[in-house]
């Protein structure tokens, strides 16, 4: 019994977490400066080699 109404407690704090956290205001995304690093690895049949590649850009 007692496992029982803790069970109920937990499970409506739990909705009533939902029920408050639903009419909060989302945060605005801050503005920042979009950076990005790619690489890739590549395979030559023709010569049986391998070859890395990487480059750097910013999002305008």
């Amino acid at each position: 019994m007692r496992l029982q109404a803790l069970a109920v407690l937990g499970l409506t704090l739990l909705w009533s977490g939902q029920v408050v956290s639903a009419d909060l205001v989302a945060p605005s995304e801050p503005q920042q400066e979009e950076k990005g690093i790619w690489a890739a690895i590549a395979y030559s049949q023709a010569d049986s080699k391998y070859g890395f590649f990487w480059g750097a850009d910013k999002r305008h």
